[in-house]
């Protein structure tokens, strides 16, 4: 009897056994395709996606065939010739003009409004034109900035997923398809904290984290080295409105870089209790903290004094940027003096939480207003992107206090 009882539950753990392999093996195929979504080079619907995806996406305008990097090109030609030298050159611009010099300069027929301008600056200035706002259309739909944060741009036509969106929805779709090792799909629903236990474990992730990071700094260091370009100041003599357009750019680039390190990369990701932790990625900052204090009046009707206290943070170990902070101290100084002189208490107030996503733009493209007076003149002497220089990239905000007077 003994001897049949241990066959028999022999017998049995067999049958489980054979019962759960198929199960476990589809889980672990499930899991690995899972994971190669979002970390590796997969796609999803013949569309690629993940992390890498958003990380070239990002990078998209810089390259030949991007807005920015058909600008930067077009730049390298001798303002005053018609064309480039090289054929190779000109076979290039053809794919970026798809139009002949002269309907270009039509659309854009008062680009050359200075007097005395000479014969070529009406088709160069109209060119660079041209292709600015080919590369401005990209980044605005990349950044995915609302309405709300810019009265430059028209950006509610612009259609396309942004990257912060690419990224969350990569998360999302991790999440609902993962599953951990040594569970099933029929031992296993999506948990929040054990996903995120899972992505701050990962040294995958970190790592295509990190590369997405660097997308978004190649990206605004080719905006700012493009705003110091002697051929696109040339344009800009022709045409002065491109510049101020330059600007704006940029400090929405900064503004959408600020923001998604605000944002809970998990916010598509169900939470079963409500207040499940999130993940908030940031990269490795040095930080600037000899600023002072400083004080003055606001830009407020009522009057109102300002006691604030900022630092910059910068990329971890970009020394150059490092260096060139600590020989400005009474410049910075000042500099944030008159920033907050130019700010208002609604810059600051609380917001209801119906507003609070346009709140969290709204303060970011506050910092990056000021981060751009900082990195403009940084770039003036120092290229961004070289010898890995990219400026000030974060300012924390240790104490704003508002006083009015009653």
């Amino acid at each position: 009897m003994a001897t049949v009882g241990i066959c028999f539950l022999v017998l049995v753990v067999i049958i489980v056994l054979l019962l759960n392999v198929p199960e476990k093996r589809a889980a672990r195929d499930i899991r690995n395709s899972s994971v190669r979504l979002l970390l590796g080079k997969g796609t999803s619907d013949g569309e690629p996606c993940g992390l890498d995806s958003a990380a070239l996406y990002v990078f998209s305008p810089i390259p030949p065939g991007g807005g920015l990097g058909d600008l930067i090109h077009f730049l390298s030609k001798d303002p005053g010739r018609n064309q480039f030298s090289r054929a190779a050159d000109r076979r290039q611009a053809g794919r970026y003009f798809p139009e002949s010099s002269e309907s270009i300069r039509a659309l854009y027929a008062d680009a050359a409004m200075a007097s005395g301008a000479p014969k070529w600056a009406g088709d160069y200035a109209a060119g660079v034109r041209y292709l600015f706002e080919k590369a401005r259309d990209e980044i605005l739909v990349i950044t995915g900035v609302p309405q709300e944060i810019t009265a430059v741009f028209d950006v509610s036509e612009n259609v396309g997923s942004s990257a912060e969106d690419m990224v969350e929805i990569s998360i999302a779709r991790f999440a609902a398809d993962w599953i951990p090792p040594g569970e099933t799909a029929s031992t296993y629903s999506p948990d929040r904290n054990r996903i995120r236990e899972e992505l701050i474990g990962s040294r995958r992730f970190g790592k295509r984290m990190e590369d997405l990071d660097g997308s978004w700094r190649s990206l605004i260091a080719a905006l700012y080295n493009l705003s110091m370009d002697s051929h696109w100041r040339i344009a800009v003599k022709y045409n002065p409105g491109l510049q101020a357009e330059l600007d704006e750019l940029i400090i929405l680039a900064v503004t959408a870089d600020l923001h998604r390190r605000e944002s809970d990369l998990m916010v598509r990701v169900p939470s079963s209790a409500g207040r499940d932790a999130g993940i908030l990625w940031t990269p490795e900052f040095s930080f600037y903290k000899n600023i002072p204090e400083v004080t003055g009046n606001t830009a407020d009707e009522v009057p109102t004094v300002f006691f604030s206290k900022v630092n910059l943070g910068y990329t971890f170990r970009d020394s150059r940027t490092q260096t060139w902070l600590n020989r400005r101290k009474d410049w910075l100084t000042d500099y944030m003096s008159m920033f907050f002189s130019k700010t208002t208490g609604d810059d600051f107030s609380p917001v209801k939480q119906a507003d609070r996503n346009i709140a969290d733009w709204k303060i970011a493209r506050l910092k990056a207003e000021g981060i751009h007076g900082i990195n403009t003149m940084i770039a003036s002497s120092l290229p961004f992107g070289v010898k890995k220089v990219y400026g000030v990239r974060e300012m924390a905000l240790i104490r704003v206090n508002l006083i009015a007077n009653p």
